[in-house]
């Protein structure tokens, strides 16, 4: 296995590919060389029922979007004049 690093959407795409070929979890974390954990918890995040399907785009732009702001609350929360600063000028109000 190798060292952490975030899940590629090259290796979300090849998920969302096995999982659509009926592959299981561990087969699925040989075959991209992840942990089964790193795996399953991906899938586990985004598959919430027998109708849910895993969609390697979504989540990924949801994943890169996360980690673009991730932070911001934290911060935001330590500084209200910050806080009110960004809500004034972010798009994302």
């Amino acid at each position: 296995m190798k060292k952490y690093q975030r899940l590629s959407y090259a290796e979300r795409a090849r998920i969302e590919t096995y999982l659509s070929l009926g592959k299981s979890i561990s087969d699925i974390a040989r075959l991209i060389n992840r942990n089964k954990s790193t795996v399953s918890g991906e899938v586990n995040t985004w598959v919430k029922g027998d109708i849910d399907t895993y969609n390697a785009e979504i989540v990924h732009w949801y994943a890169l979007d996360e980690r673009q702001y991730r932070h911001i609350g934290r911060k935001l929360g330590k500084y209200p004049k910050l806080f009110k600063f960004w809500k004034q000028h972010s798009a994302i109000n």
